[in-house]
């Protein structure tokens, strides 16, 4: 994005996708307490964006938005990963092609081993400000979602809202 310079930021993957505008930027957030397997609504709604090819937008700690991130991008859509903590060392195959294929940014400006609650919220906060069009999946609880989604539609944003 144009309003926010990547200042202090470690970048692996293709910078365009911050600089320029892609068409249709969602970011996504989903519980810890989502199921992945056989979450058929996810499922279809990663695939779709894929195939759209949607970019989106999260810091992809959970089971379901990792789920999501190499769906949307093994059907071809593009993501910004924002790391709570440093860059990774290996990436899967999926990752890789989409590297390759320019669809994938990885930014951190954490050079920590691990992600914190701090790191992942202000990952997580970075990533709601980037985007108008948000995606929730909630699980059995949700202490950080919650405020999120309300302050998104305080913003003005466009919410989807999905339960497992």
């Amino acid at each position: 994005m144009k309003k926010m310079k990547l200042i202090g930021t470690k970048c692996e993957g293709n910078l365009r996708l911050w600089t320029t505008i892609p068409a249709t930027r969602i970011s996504v957030f989903a519980s810890q307490t989502v199921n992945v397997h056989g979450n058929y609504q996810l499922e279809q709604w990663a695939v779709e964006h894929g195939r759209l090819r949607h970019c989106v937008i999260g810091t992809f700690h959970s089971d379901a938005e990792r789920e999501i991130l190499n769906l949307v991008l093994a059907n071809g859509g593009k993501a910004v990963w924002f790391r709570g903590c440093r860059l990774p060392f290996q990436y899967t195959d999926v990752h890789l092609q989409a590297f390759l294929d320019g669809r994938l940014l990885v930014i951190s400006c954490f050079n920590r081993k691990h992600h914190t609650e701090a790191t992942a919220r202000f990952c997580a906060h970075w990533a709601a400000m980037c985007t108008d069009h948000h995606a929730y999946w909630f699980g059995f609880k949700s202490d950080f979602l919650t405020p999120m989604s309300q302050k998104a539609f305080a913003w003005g944003k466009h919410v989807e809202i999905y339960e497992d």
